[in-house]
């Protein structure tokens, strides 16, 4: 006795270890919520009503509480209450309780609960120690779980690691999600100890006794861990050894006891299926295929899928349509036999065409499990209340294990082969049944792969990792046969599907398709094809009530093209908004299922959305009017070139191959030009993986070619939607260091490169008309920017560069034509009219020119240019004053033009001079004075007109104004000379003017020059 008990002390010393470090990490996970519950508890609390009513001592389903009876109870269901106290707790109840499915599916989990609410109350921080106490057990049977196959240290140090690991954490306060993760560490390590050594018989039944009975209590804590039942048959049939005579016959009765004690055990939940049918079982399989569920781990990247986010109304609407027409029994409910069997049928029937995808899948979500403890998942919901205040433990956990995490999710996968290895040095059985055990509860989430579904995997890379240290001795042999049977049974299936998949285009070449009306609408930088009638005003019918369904299959049609576009369907639901792209190798097809479904938001397809730069690819939305023929609708885009289509969904072990091919086929860095086109070839068939785009930008800087780096960021940018303004914005930096060097041919092909990436991007085409007309082709840049403002009328940056090139070569014909032909196909757009204006104005025709301002000014009445424009063509008209007084507010409008439109006024003053309407003229050049000061022609011409009207004084005043600010006008001087000459000054009065001008400008030449005349013609007649 005392042996036995020295011999487990160190280990329960280690188990109490545990349990003091998962109870306070649970604490601090569920201690932020305070008196709140996560989303999920709150979505769920309404199933613990029965446990409240057990702890109130009404029995477990057996009696409920009116209101009036136990309003504290429907507070505390509705979360008015934090708490319940038992003097609250009513005497007596004679409600009966009305159970359903959701009773017996969780009955257990309600049971334990009750016992919770009995010992400790019925509040939300029971709710909290229930989901801590789970976590400390789970993380104790772990240990034990780890301690068949590693020493203690190994396995404290991995269960404390676990115990911590945000992955864990996020979900502990969900009870209903975290509840299963106690059950499946206790069946683990039932199965791990059957399998361990072999026993007496009797042992090994009482054993499967225990796996049976945990199983059952399982599975009425949630459904899903009805899985452990298979494994754990087999397992009892063909991996457990007998110390008998006769082992299959023990082994047959182990697994019937199993098998009995489950049935028992689980009698309440099957009574729950009895009542519901299969439809949660088809419900969430077909959830599974959706590509939000794909995208948790990293699988798809082919030309089709199945579906919206991984939400019940698509899904309940994909099973609806799919009911109708295959002439099933359209489901009432999906909580119904008819949608089981419909959605059943829906299953199967994808299964049989797309059976490789279930196997790449399933590899996918094994693979993904050593990416589970550094998930994105972790890092948006540590973004969320409550845990985006910061100052928690979760924080300082992720961070402490953020190193571990990114090395499982590199290397893990290696540890685990070369642990695999390792153990099948010891013993093939054990290596064998790890294998089975590991690939079948890795594969199983990847019929629903949701964070909450796969979480309580994120131990495995610690079990393999421990492994493998703790048999780190021993050779490493057999990676690769495993490697290679896997990879042969894969390859198969996907053969088969391929086939499937050339079956399937064969049916959409029968399609017919009818065109569908729609609009276009431009909302910035994005264009929306919208139809002009929803589904049921097309078809004739009642917009369906709720829980009826409208089905259509319909398909957007593009054009020729290298790319890949991207686009999304619009919906008035948001679960059914689906972003999706195609990649184009001439012309193609996009096929989709859309859905008119009545409900508390209503849901209609209201079209799709894509890039500006894309929607001319877009040749039009089509109904399949026999789409009730083939018998899937999945979200589907068809090629022109059938070879095209990616037939098959990957993930991430098949981008290993890809990456390992492509290093290859570069000498792993020998030969980058080969690696830069390795990797475009991926890029063009998976666009959607950014590894690829960052090994071909690595092989190309390292080429030492100069051209490649801007030809990968082409590829990159061509068929990576997401990627598109960095790669044209990489490309254009090119051409305009280029430029900057004189090479302005290349720059210009760089920006045409540009150009393809990214067609919308205007500005490329700018800078090519502008390196057009720097290297004397004028013509080909008139050409460019008239094209550019064909595209984007509402271009003045263009549009004064076209203006200038027309005014420098003399084309005011040419130009007035251009900007009439663009005035009249944009009616609405301003920029086009304004210039129209000034071209008209330009050509002598200042009335159209006048009439132009004036409608443009009403759409833009605070334009500047705009308004001093017509105030000048007003004053020509006669209307001085109000001429004038616009061009006065436009510069106060916009002082920067003050300069312009002071030299435009003094223009018009020129106009009336030259009409010898001098008072007018005076006016105006005094008006440009006080518009621009600093400009001095216009006080120059004030003193040439008050010459000629004879104010001599008035004049030489003005002349002395302006070389007062600018000494240096020999034109000004010239002038004041003369008139003091016609004003009969003579030497010494001149000597004196030109004196002062010196004295204030010493260093003036222009003043001391005509100050020495001055000197030498007034000493001459001295002399005389």
């Amino acid at each position: 006795m005392m042996t036995s008990i020295r011999r487990f002390f160190p280990d329960l010393l280690m188990l109490l270890i545990v349990a003091g470090v998962s109870g306070w990490s649970g604490w601090e996970a569920v201690r932020i919520y305070g008196d709140e519950l996560s989303l999920s508890s709150q979505s769920h609390l309404f199933g613990l009503r029965p446990s409240a009513l057990f702890a109130a001592g009404f029995g477990l389903g057996h009696t409920d509480c009116g209101e009036q009876e136990f309003p504290e109870l429907d507070a505390f269901m509705e979360r008015n209450i934090a708490a319940i106290p038992r003097s609250a707790y009513p005497e007596a109840c004679e409600k009966p309780f009305g159970r359903n499915f959701h009773f017996y599916f969780h009955y257990y989990l309600i049971a334990f609960m009750g016992g919770m609410f009995r010992l400790f109350g019925i509040s939300v921080q029971t709710i909290h120690l229930a989901c801590v106490v789970m976590h400390m057990a789970a993380m104790m049977f772990l240990y034990v779980l780890l301690r068949l196959m590693m020493g203690r240290l190994l396995s404290l140090a991995g269960t404390v690691y676990t115990a911590t690991l945000p992955a864990f954490l996020v979900v502990l306060p969900d009870f209903r999600d975290y509840g299963k993760v106690p059950i499946f560490m206790a069946v683990l390590l039932l199965m791990g100890y059957l399998l361990k050594k072999a026993r007496a018989p009797w042992r090994q039944i009482l054993l499967a006794l225990a796996l049976g009975i945990v199983i059952g209590v399982g599975y009425g804590f949630r459904q899903d861990l009805l899985i452990c039942m298979p494994p754990a048959m087999v397992l009892l049939l063909f991996g457990v050894r007998m110390h008998a005579s006769h082992p299959w016959r023990w082994r047959v009765a182990a697994a019937m006891a199993c098998a009995a004690a489950f049935m028992v055990t689980a009698t309440p939940v099957f009574k729950g299926r009895q009542e519901s049918g299969d439809f949660v079982i088809a419900h969430t399989l077909l959830q599974g295929l959706t590509s939000s569920a794909e995208a948790e781990i990293q699988f798809g990247n082919a030309d089709y899928d199945f579906g919206f986010l991984g939400l019940d109304t698509p899904v309940i609407a994909s099973v609806g349509a799919y009911a109708l027409r295959t002439g099933r029994d359209y489901p009432e409910s999906y909580v119904s036999p008819q949608y089981a069997d419909a959605g059943g049928r829906l299953f199967r029937e994808t299964v049989l065409t797309f059976p490789a995808d279930f196997a790449a899948r399933a590899l996918a979500a094994a693979e993904h499990t050593f990416h589970i403890p550094g998930s994105r998942f972790i890092q948006e919901t540590l973004k969320l209340a409550p845990y985006s205040g910061g100052g928690h433990r979760l924080e300082l956990f992720d961070r402490m294990h953020a190193p571990l995490d990114e090395f499982f999710s590199r290397y893990g996968p290696l540890c685990a082969v070369l642990a695999v290895v390792a153990l099948a040095a010891q013993s093939y059985s054990a290596a064998f049944w790890v294998c089975v055990l590991f690939f079948y509860f890795a594969a199983y989430p990847s019929l629903l792969a949701e964070f909450r579904h796969l979480f309580y995997l994120a131990f495995v890379p610690v079990f393999f990792t421990g492994v493998l240290l703790s048999r780190v001795w021993q050779a490493v042999y057999g990676a690769a046969a495993l490697a290679g049977i896997i990879a042969a049974a894969l390859a198969g299936l996907r053969i088969y599907q391929y086939r499937q998949a050339g079956r399937l285009l064969d049916r959409y070449t029968g399609v017919h398709l009818r065109l569908l009306p729609c609009r276009t609408e431009r909302h910035e930088n994005r264009i929306r094809l919208v139809p002009e009638q929803s589904l049921s005003e097309f078809f004739g019918v009642p917009f369906p009530t709720r829980g009826q369904l409208l089905p259509a299959y319909l398909a957007v049609r593009f054009k020729q093209a290298d790319r890949t576009v991207a686009f999304t369907l619009l919906n008035e639901n948001d679960a059914f908004v689906k972003p999706c792209q195609l990649r184009l190798k001439g012309t193609g097809s996009y096929f989709f299922p859309v859905y008119a479904l009545g409900g508390i938001t209503n849901t209609v397809f209201t079209g799709v959305e894509l890039s500006a730069e894309d929607g001319p690819l877009v040749e039009g939305l089509y109904l399949v009017e026999n789409g009730d023929t083939l018998p899937l609708w999945p979200f589907i885009g068809v090629p022109e070139n059938r070879e095209q289509f990616l037939a098959c969904k990957t993930g991430i072990l098949d981008r290993w191959v890809e990456t390992l091919g492509a290093e290859l086929a570069s000498g792993f860095g020998l030969w980058p030009e080969r690696g830069v086109d390795a990797y475009a070839a991926l890029i063009r068939r998976t666009p959607g993986h950014l590894p690829f785009a960052e090994r071909a930008l690595a092989h190309a800087a390292r080429s030492g070619d100069e051209t490649l780096l801007p030809a990968a960021w082409e590829t990159i940018g061509v068929y990576m939607p997401e990627m598109r303004a960095e790669a044209a914005f990489r490309i254009a930096e090119k051409a305009e260091a280029l430029k900057n060097q004189g090479s302005y041919k290349q720059a210009i092909h760089y920006h045409e490169t540009a150009l393809n990436v990214a067609p919308g991007e205007l500005w490329n085409r700018v800078r090519i008309g502008e390196l057009q007309a720097a290297s004397g082709d004028q013509e080909s840049a008139r050409h460019t920017f008239k094209r550019i403002l064909r595209q984007a009328p509402e271009s003045p940056y263009t549009a004064k560069l076209l203006d200038d090139l027309c005014q420098q070569e003399g084309l005011h014909e040419d130009a007035a034509v251009f900007w009439r032909e663009l005035n009249e196909a944009y009616p609405d757009a301003d920029v086009p009219l304004l210039f129209r204006g000034i071209s008209l104005e330009r050509a002598g025709n200042t009335d159209a020119a006048y009439d132009a301002y004036s409608r443009f000014l009403r759409m833009r009445p605070d334009h500047a240019p705009a308004l001093y424009r017509q105030g000048a063509l007003e004053a020509m008209r006669g209307n001085i004053e109000d001429g004038a007084g616009k061009m006065r507010d436009a510069a106060k409008r916009d002082p920067q033009l003050a300069s312009e439109i002071a030299k435009r006024c003094a223009e018009v003053a020129v106009y009336f001079a030259e009409q010898q309407h001098y008072e007018a003229a005076v006016y105006l050049n005094q008006t440009a004075l006080e518009i621009f000061p600093d400009d001095l022609w216009p006080q120059v011409r004030l003193g040439e007109l008050y010459d000629t009207a004879g104010d001599l004084e008035a004049a030489r005043n003005a002349y002395l104004l302006v070389l007062e600010k600018a000494p240096e006008s020999p034109y000004t001087a010239g002038k004041l000379e003369a008139l003091m000459r016609r004003m009969k000054l003579n030497a010494r009065q001149r000597m004196e003017v030109w004196e002062d001008l010196v004295k204030r400008h010493p260093d003036a030449t222009v003043p001391a020059a005509y100050l020495q005349e001055s000197l030498t013609e007034n000493h001459r007649q001295d002399m005389q």
